[in-house]
């Protein structure tokens, strides 16, 4: 839900900065998951801070464009080599 700045609640943990770009869980922890859908309910300026920053590492890391760019420049390097 990072594209329209909403938070996160995941456990796999290669998506998720921890604490910054929403809140890791182990899979099927459901006393946990519960904790923590709580405290984002009661935390409204974190939940919105975590959503921002979801936000913005979408769009620094999986930003087409860029991607674009940047294989480009990796085929650019290959070919001329």
């Amino acid at each position: 839900m990072w594209e329209v700045e909403k938070k996160v609640l995941e456990y796999q943990k290669e998506i998720i900065i921890n604490n910054v770009t929403g809140l890791l869980v182990k899979q099927e922890a459901v006393e946990e998951m519960s904790k923590e859908m709580r405290f984002l309910y009661d935390n409204v300026e974190k939940r919105r801070a975590m959503g921002k920053a979801g936000r913005d590492r979408v769009e620094e890391f999986y930003n087409w464009e860029k991607n674009v760019e940047t294989m480009l420049k990796i085929y650019k390097k290959i070919t001329e080599e």
